[in-house]
């Protein structure tokens, strides 16, 4: 009975970590991560839009509704955590290694982002917003910022 249970939590686990780790061929969005001690950098390679955070603001990442958006990120220091608690997600970013993942958001709102892996002296100030807007408003927000940050 024992072996049974185990071998039910395996396939479970595998089963859904593939569902959450699948990456689409053809994502509607591509969004570039940059982490560092203690700011995040978000690049929007076909629009030309960045958005970082300072030491008095977060920046912002805008993202279109019902669209699946496609994340390369990476650490440019130590070990960082793109985490949106509200969606119940984390990836962790490391130094010289780029890691990738797709999200999608259903519903227009704002969502608190931070880093959740201890970096140092102000970790509790790596902080970003995330802004999930309706596609016509994103394509409105993409021109706005083409060329230029966010």
């Amino acid at each position: 009975m024992l072996v049974a249970i185990i071998v039910f939590l395996v396939y479970e686990t595998f089963s859904i970590e593939n569902r959450t780790d699948a990456i689409a061929k053809a994502p509607g969005l591509k969004v570039l991560i940059s982490a560092g001690q203690w700011n995040w950098r978000f690049s929007y390679p076909a629009y030309g839009a960045t958005s970082q955070s300072s030491p008095r603001s977060p920046a912002v990442l805008v993202v279109p509704t019902d669209t699946v958006v496609s994340f390369t990120g990476s650490s440019r220091d130590v070990i960082h955590s793109f985490y949106v608690p509200g969606r119940r997600f984390k990836r962790d970013l490391f130094p010289r290694r780029n890691t990738t993942f797709d999200l999608l958001w259903s519903e227009p709102g704002r969502f608190k982002g931070e880093c959740a892996e201890y970096c140092g002296w102000l970790h509790a100030h790596m902080d970003f917003v995330v802004q999930a807007l309706p596609p016509d408003q994103f394509r409105a927000w993409a021109a706005a910022h083409r060329g230029g940050g966010a």
